[in-house]
């Protein structure tokens, strides 16, 4: 019995351990687009004003958002330095005030035909996964 209970709170001690760790462990994110798009590369700062359409941008570059909520909320939180609640307020309001939409969402899948098919989309990926004709412009988290 005690060797059955000491397994038990061992095995749910590891268990919550890995739990803890996966996001440390979930590695970078790229923001990525075509091979052919005139950017080469893209601060911080832009990639924000971008994806969240803050300001004037002399880019060509039309962002699409992630459908995988951990991924996005992580991106949005790297690159911006918002919650998850507050990009959900930002387009809100741009949209009630006729000032924007959010960016398309797309699932990863998606990405490789979505980069080829429409000049100057960007958008993000966990970094390792570069689709095929594709570069990357900004590389944040792990790695940088």
């Amino acid at each position: 019995m005690v060797r059955r209970t000491l397994f038990l709170w061992t095995s749910l001690f590891g268990v919550l351990l890995l739990f803890l760790s996966a996001p440390a462990a979930a590695g970078g994110i790229w923001i990525v687009a075509h091979q052919d798009v005139e950017v080469a590369t893209i601060t911080r700062t832009e990639a924000a004003n971008l994806f969240l359409a803050r300001g004037r941008t002399d880019s060509q570059l039309t962002p699409f958002d992630q459908r995988d909520r951990q991924l996005r909320e992580r991106f949005y939180r790297e690159v911006a330095g918002v919650s998850a609640a507050s990009v959900r307020a930002h387009w809100a309001k741009q949209v009630f005030t006729g000032r924007g939409r959010p960016p398309a969402m797309l699932s990863l899948e998606e990405v490789e035909r979505v980069l080829s098919e429409k000049p100057g989309a960007v958008t993000y990926v966990p970094a390792g996964q570069l689709p095929e004709d594709s570069k990357v412009l900004l590389s944040i988290g792990a790695g940088e």
